[in-house]
């Protein structure tokens, strides 16, 4: 049975609602205005305009999978369009429901073509022990450090408050990121990218309100249009 898109997405908005709201009335005072702060001063950098975007040319980058095997990103555009979707971690409601939505579409990009990978600033560990609870069937890549984020210009730099915020609720980043002495906590811009065989950037979504995704709807129009020959 076809999946229905824009069902299937509008549960999920109303899910991230649901959560944001159960989520804000359990949260230590000063949480959402952390938070928010953040969200600001992220907006504010002019962070969004300085990410990838089409036309760009995707770099190529290998990256370590939750069974920690190598996995090289541009011999995949040897099948098809892939999809890069780049999340915050593990402890983000709003990148799990994202996820899930995806596993959801997957045979959906199979049949077009399309191969999903999913990238954060995670340890192998953390990303093995995540992606196995969900389950999810795609590759999703360990991104240490943060290096692939960096040149697709997406890190950003947590200002204090909200580190102590993340710190209050029981994030680890430096545990999660697998950072040393000199760890600095930083994060990625949710982005999705859909890069065509070209190695061309056909389609970008980045915005640094994180609870702000692409749909999977957007995402099969832009396939299908590729599939067509009508976008390259």
């Amino acid at each position: 049975m076809a999946l229905d898109f824009k069902t299937f997405f509008g549960d999920v908005k109303a899910q991230l609602r649901g959560v944001a709201a159960k989520l804000m009335e359990n949260l230590p005072t000063g949480f959402k205005e952390a938070n928010d702060k953040q969200v600001d001063d992220l907006k504010q950098s002019g962070a969004e305009t300085q990410a990838y975007k089409a036309p760009d040319t995707a770099p190529d980058f290998t990256l370590p999978n939750q069974y920690n095997e190598p996995i090289q990103f541009h011999p995949f555009l040897e099948q098809g369009p892939v999809i890069l979707s780049f999340h915050r971690g593990r402890w983000c409601p709003y990148c799990n429901l994202e996820l899930r939505a995806m596993q959801k579409t997957l045979d959906q990009f199979k049949e077009l073509g399309a191969t999903l990978l999913a990238i954060s600033p995670q340890t192998v560990e953390v990303t093995q022990s995540f992606a196995s609870e969900m389950p999810l069937k795609f590759h999703v890549l360990s991104d240490k450090g943060g290096q692939v984020a960096k040149q697709f210009g997406l890190v950003y730099k947590l200002n204090d408050d909200y580190q102590a915020a993340l710190k209050s609720v029981g994030v680890d980043l430096k545990a999660d990121h697998g950072g040393g002495d000199d760890f600095t906590p930083e994060l990625s811009i949710p982005a999705t990218y859909i890069v065509a065989q070209n190695r061309k950037i056909v389609y970008a979504f980045v915005d640094a309100d994180y609870t702000k995704r692409a749909s999977p709807a957007e995402l099969i129009d832009i396939l299908k249009q590729i599939k067509q020959g009508t976008l390259a």
